[in-house]
């Protein structure tokens, strides 16, 4: 993929408090936890390491755009070996994307 950072993305960059919310057996939970990220691979794409209260394990993100497919693309891994795919539609009024996983 040749990939590309779009304002929005380049908008991402910095270290962030974050709280996300899950749905977990009907219930909510609700994590606390630190994201980093940063450019990598020449500018081409966005590199996160997201931590939180829950465990110490973090995950990575690799985060661009896809100028080829005209989407937003992100992929997640853990070292339990999750990995994860989503795609991304960009709200670009509230600088938001909404991910949607595969």
């Amino acid at each position: 993929i040749k990939g590309e950072l779009t304002p929005l993305l380049k908008e991402m960059v910095g270290t962030w408090d974050t709280n996300t919310e899950l749905k977990v057996g009907g219930r909510a939970v609700n994590l606390k936890g630190q994201d980093v990220v940063e450019s990598a691979f020449n500018g081409t794409f966005l590199r996160s390491l997201a931590t939180s209260a829950a465990d110490d394990r973090g995950i990575i993100e690799l985060i661009t755009y896809d100028p080829a497919a005209k989407r937003y693309r992100m992929w997640l891994y853990d070292s339990a070996g999750t990995e994860v795919e989503w795609t991304g539609t960009p709200d670009e009024a509230a600088k938001t994307i909404a991910w949607r996983a595969h």
